[in-house]
């Protein structure tokens, strides 16, 4: 009888690939219908809110977003803003769609920043900075990346990742402090 030997990248594998299959749903949904700027200025300035970065489509797990209000737990359909961190669990995931088409999916004990944000629908540019604090990160780029891939830059401890395809993985193993 042959046994499989165990990984310790098994649990993170696994929980990367059932939030790639079940992206397949998240991408079929249609996204909220694009509000005109003056529109999205007077919503942003009633709510108090800053501008919406990306949508939370698929949680597995406790997953945090940690921004300027404090800590908060996200679900499917939560917005995500620009500067804002995510957070996973332990044995936690997330399928995050930013604005522009790019997937993010976080696996377990991960953690994120959203340095910068930026897209303009209509000229399709803009900019996305992220970091990945610890943890694993599958990034599927978006219009950003596809149309301007000098525009999207992935920090980890110790490098800086320019984006030349369109998905990739990146694994930082525990937090460097500075």
């Amino acid at each position: 009888m042959i046994k499989p030997i165990p990984s310790p990248a098994w649990p993170v594998w696994a929980t990367l690939l059932t939030l790639m299959l079940g992206l397949g749903q998240a991408r079929a949904q249609s996204p909220p219908a694009a509000a005109g700027p003056t529109t999205a200025v007077a919503s942003a300035a009633t709510a108090g809110v800053r501008e919406r970065a990306a949508t939370v489509k698929l949680v597995n797990g406790p997953v945090l977003a940690r921004g300027p209000q404090g800590d908060r737990p996200l679900n499917s359909g939560d917005e995500v803003a620009a500067s804002e961190r995510v957070l996973t669990g332990k044995a936690a995931s997330v399928s995050l769609v930013l604005r522009d088409g790019s997937t993010l999916m976080l696996g377990p004990d991960s953690t994120l920043d959203l340095k910068e944000f930026s897209f303009n629908p209509t000229t399709n540019e803009g900019n996305l900075v992220l970091s990945v604090v610890k943890g694993t990160l599958r990034m599927i780029t978006g219009l950003i990346g596809k149309t301007r891939p000098e525009s999207v830059r992935i920090t980890t401890p110790t490098s800086t990742i320019g984006v030349l395809g369109t998905d990739f993985i990146v694994e930082v193993s525990e937090e460097v402090q500075p």
